[in-house]
């Protein structure tokens, strides 16, 4: 029985596709704990400093809050084993100001800047004041 079987038939009115569904869902749930051991032991085994938050995430800003909360309780974990996150396909303004204000190091999408080729980088960082950046991309 797959899920939306499982779903139609509770509201339907019959308990027993409901005790599937959950046996189930808890079943996943279970899986799950040995994909968080796999990603705390590369963690700590390869030195890893910086992850990178999905667009898919970054698209449910604005969306969906339980979405929102995800995306903060990520950030407050990253922030608490001290890795840095990038958010990618931030696409709009109200992504930033959201990741921003819920401490996300670091941005890359559209909103931000179209891509360019290496050649227009060095005058598109000195443009925009940064010039230590400039330096090493010429370095």
């Amino acid at each position: 029985m797959n899920a939306d079987m499982a779903m139609y038939e509770a509201k339907e009115g019959s308990r027993g596709p409901c005790r599937v569904f959950s046996r189930e869902m808890v079943g996943r749930s279970k899986d799950r704990l040995s994909l968080s051991v796999q990603i705390d032991a590369a963690l700590t085994r390869f030195q890893i400093n910086c992850i990178k938050l999905d667009r898919a995430f970054v698209d449910r800003i604005g969306k969906d809050t339980a979405s929102e909360e995800v995306i903060r309780s990520l950030l407050q974990l990253a922030a608490r084993l001290k890795l840095r996150v990038v958010a990618e396909g931030v696409e709009q303004q109200g992504q930033q100001n959201f990741l921003a204000g819920a401490g996300c190091d670091l941005m890359q999408g559209f909103h931000l800047v179209r891509p360019m080729s290496g050649a227009a980088l060095p005058d598109w960082l000195a443009a925009h004041g940064h010039t230590r950046a400039v330096e090493a991309v010429d370095a």
